[in-house]
């Protein structure tokens, strides 16, 4: 990193480029709100409580919180104000113990994105590997089943836990994938309805059946997971969504295809992890939303996320 690189990394993270942040929604994407001790604990995904506390108390002082309903009707919005917006993917149960006792104090409103495959099995294959990332074994029949191109760096990586294999898997296969830990991990269906009926400041929406790369699924399968998670939480919850958070979320994990079959089933608000920001004065409408990825950032760094979305030219 050259020097000019560190100046301006260092300076755009030093203080909130408030009068430039006006008009626009910033809308943060968390996960697992857990300590580092929890099994389930991961870099990729999880955010500390206490680190959690100090984020959402910054993001509470710096932008006026809005439920994601109100961007239906982002036009109505006064254009002179700096708006945030929370959302929780795959419905972690520490969401409902350590983070919505906070949100709840401070009346805040906030989204989950639900996964069928979580509520009902209290899994998910992501967080799976994260649970057996020192088990040989399960990590040696999961790349044996799961891997598409097998080779050796391929396997020395995965084995290592140096990346999560979002881009080289078999999907169909994936969905059989199973654990047999006992330990709470996800919120069940009575843990959703009890949050529904009791803080109706809450929003649910879609995060697909089995949280897949989309984009490597085929047609029917994309389908599948969209459309049965769909029904599955109206069957269930009563809710019949419009939101819909892309599994993992960037640009890669989905396409013009399944923004077709999403579009196809009614979902007119869809959000990715590009991490920008929603302009209120743009005549754009848009396809998918942005959103900033949150986990175990400090203050300087999370300031640094908002204010590097004001210069998208430039390479921070």
């Amino acid at each position: 990193m050259n020097i000019f690189k560190k100046i301006i990394i260092g300076l755009f993270g030093s203080f909130l480029l408030k009068p430039f942040l006006k008009s626009k929604i910033f809308i943060f994407c968390f996960h697992d709100i857990s300590d580092v001790s929890a099994e389930h604990h991961s870099e990729y995904y999880s955010t500390e409580n206490k680190t959690f506390i100090k984020q959402l108390n910054f993001i509470k002082k710096s932008f006026e919180i809005i439920s994601i309903e109100k961007i239906k009707n982002k036009e109505l919005l006064d254009k002179d104000k700096r708006y945030a917006i929370i959302t929780f993917d795959d419905g972690f149960i520490s969401v409902l113990n350590q983070a919505h006792p906070i949100l709840k104090e401070n009346n805040i409103p906030y989204t989950i994105f639900l996964n069928q495959s979580a509520i009902e099995k209290n899994q998910l294959w992501c967080s799976n590997l994260v649970i057996y990332k020192k088990n040989i074994d399960y990590l040696k029949s999961f790349y044996n089943k799961c891997f598409i191109e097998k080779t050796e760096d391929n396997y020395s990586d995965f084995i290592n836990n140096k990346k999560l294999p979002v881009e080289n898997l078999d999907y169909a296969n994936l969905k059989y994938d199973k654990n047999d830990n006992n330990d709470k991990i996800y919120a069940s269906q009575s843990d959703i309805h009890y949050l529904i009926e009791h803080y109706p400041l809450v929003t649910i929406g879609n995060h697909t059946s089995n949280h897949f790369n989309l984009a490597k699924c085929s047609h029917d399968l994309q389908v599948e997971e969209i459309v049965n998670n769909h029904n599955f939480i109206k069957q269930t919850f009563g809710i019949n969504t419009e939101h819909f958070a892309i599994p993992f979320g960037k640009k890669s994990h989905f396409s013009e295809e399944t923004i077709d079959i999403l579009s196809k089933n009614n979902y007119t608000n869809i959000y990715s992890t590009n991490p920008t920001y929603v302009d209120l004065k743009a005549n754009n409408t848009y396809t998918v939303f942005p959103r900033i990825g949150v986990t175990n950032q400090t203050i300087s760094e999370l300031i640094f996320y908002i204010n590097r979305t004001l210069f998208k030219k430039l390479d921070l």
